[in-house]
């Protein structure tokens, strides 16, 4: 299993539930894009939620 949180400069990745773990920030100039890629086929069952503003 892979969980993917994401937000407007952060992006961690739990593989496994946290068996293999990976961080980034970063910091967009405009609307965010994601691909998401596999070397064959595969299933995948994605999850979108809006956050409210800290604003």
């Amino acid at each position: 299993m892979i969980r993917a949180y994401i937000d407007t400069s952060s992006f961690e990745l739990f593989i496994n539930n946290g068996e293999a773990t990976f961080s980034e920030r970063f910091y967009s100039q405009g609307a965010l894009h994601f691909q998401l890629r596999a070397q064959q086929s595969t299933w995948c069952d994605l999850n979108v939620y809006k956050l409210g503003s800290n604003e």
